[in-house]
């Protein structure tokens, strides 16, 4: 997700004056305070230890710089031995991975050891001869470390003729540039970046981007593409203008997207929040023009701002962002809707308050994190927290909040993942296959046969989960039979066709 401390350098609002009577679904843990007053947190990660990592703009006093990483105590008090650059790194969010942590760091991704230190067997990604970090945009880890970059960077690998900007780059767990992958770019010029990325359960991502020809082949500001990163040409969002800055993919192919953004060119019709069916259709069993209000704050030209969206169980989810009003109830920058769009009774009239940085006014709220403890962190920029009972305004830009259901209520996407599959299909050059065990394999083996139960092909499973590639040159057109076997059992039977 975009580092929403830009969207608050664009475009930022003040405080609603006045309160309403609020449910309390939360309440305020008003013994946890940060001791900062400025500028915003981008993600929080609490740790094993119980301590907790801040990523954002952090400013404490007395000191004329930014800090990118803060590890805070229980009550939000800074461990003043933990250091800052060059031993850590941060300003985005955060991807646990095994007993590491990546983060996003201006352009490029960082890793950081258990404790929120630099890891020194990774390469910072701007030391590779063959890489040269410009225009930052989001960034995935796979399950064996290895980063996808997107946004807008220049490559030097002459030696397979990636030469020039690049908006979709693979690096190994190492941090090196992945010479094995095919880098991908818009065809246009050197200014188009691709930004927010979301995987989906398939190996595809979604992607939104400021391009209009990516590969040579026309594309919407949303985008799907392949593991490979070629085109997926059956997604048509007609998205064309705007900005997204979130989304959250559904088990069945469609797909939610929040920011301020335009479909067609209809400047009369500015969304917010969509649902898609999977070819991009707006879904017709979901509001697609929920109205979200500034009340009367002023509006600097893309009125209220949505961030994150979060799923919030039973098919609800959670927006977070910069807004007072939905469907003209009080909701302060968090609300809860149904899968209809109808807006829910948790954080009636709670949420955060404002503070002004450089002239600029802001409250927003770029998440709600769980720390499996019975908390819920909420962070973002904003000075107050009002929970419906306190309104406690020495809060500052992380707060923590609990609850009788906290636990159980914010869940990662409960996509149901295929333990096997193949794409594209059907195939014409080659086919990839994607792996995942819950355990170490034991001989396991992707087995094809063609249409008379002849061997063609064997490939070797060897991690729990992975991607192997095979060559469909090789093989005449036709139907193939794909067995996937572990340990002697077959764990599943695909059909592959040939061109």
């Amino acid at each position: 997700m975009h580092n929403i401390l830009t969207y608050i350098g664009m475009v930022s609002f003040s405080l609603l004056g006045a309160r309403s009577f609020a449910q309390q679904p939360y309440s305020l843990d008003t013994a946890f305070r940060s001791t900062f007053e400025r500028k915003g947190v981008s993600d929080v990660l609490p740790l094993a230890d119980g301590t907790i990592l801040l990523s954002g703009a952090i400013q404490l006093d007395g000191e004329p710089f930014f800090r990118a990483s803060v590890k805070v105590g229980q009550d939000g008090t800074r461990i003043a031995s933990f250091p800052g650059f060059p031993y850590t790194r941060g300003g985005g969010n955060y991807t646990p991975w095994q007993d590491k942590i990546y983060v996003k760091t201006g352009a490029v991704v960082a890793r950081l050891d258990a404790e929120g230190l630099v890891d020194s067997s990774f390469q910072q990604l701007y030391e590779d001869p063959l890489f040269d970090a410009l225009a930052g945009g989001d960034y995935h880890i796979y399950p064996d470390g290895r980063v996808l970059l997107s946004g807008g960077h220049r490559l030097l690998d002459s030696a397979r003729g990636f030469v020039g900007w690049y908006n979709l780059i693979w690096f190994t767990n190492t941090g090196h540039l992945d010479t094995t992958k095919t880098h991908r770019a818009y065809t246009t010029s050197d200014s188009r970046t691709t930004d927010e990325m979301e995987p989906l359960a398939n190996g595809q991502f979604l992607v939104f981007g400021n391009g209009t020809l990516y590969g040579g082949q026309p594309v919407d500001r949303v985008f799907r593409i392949h593991a490979d990163g070629s085109l997926d040409t059956t997604l048509h969002t007609r998205i064309t203008g705007g900005l997204v800055w979130s989304f959250l993919p559904l088990p069945d192919g469609r797909f939610y997207a929040s920011g301020v953004f335009l479909r067609e060119n209809n400047l009369a019709d500015t969304l917010r929040l969509v649902r898609f069916l999977p070819n991009g259709d707006l879904d017709p069993t979901f509001n697609n023009h929920i109205e979200f209000g500034l009340d009367n704050l002023p509006d600097y030209g893309l009125g209220a701002g949505l961030g994150n969206i979060q799923p919030w169980g039973n098919g609800n989810i959670l927006l977070s962002g910069e807004f007072r009003t939905v469907y003209g109830e009080p909701r302060n920058s968090i609300c809860v809707l149904d899968s209809t769009g109808a807006l829910l009774d948790p954080f009636d009239g709670c949420g955060v308050g404002s503070f002004v940085y450089q002239g600029l006014s802001s409250s927003w709220v770029s998440g709600v994190l769980p720390d499996g403890f019975g908390h819920l962190y909420v962070y973002g920029a904003y000075h107050g927290y009002d929970d419906g009972t306190t309104n406690d305004t020495l809060q500052r830009f992380v707060t923590r909040l609990y609850g009788p259901d906290t636990p159980a209520i914010v869940k990662p996407p409960t996509q149901k993942e295929r333990a096997f599959g193949l794409f594209p299909n059907p195939a014409s050059e080659q086919v990839t296959f994607t792996y995942t065990f819950r355990a170490a394999p034991k001989n396991a083996y992707i087995n094809v046969q063609d249409a008379v139960g002849k061997e063609v092909a064997q490939l070797t499973m060897p991690n729990e989960q992975g991607q192997l590639v095979l060559d469909t040159r090789q093989l005449g057109s036709g139907v193939y039979t794909v067995r996937y076997s572990n340990a002697g059992a077959v764990e599943q039977v695909d059909k592959l066709i040939v061109q």
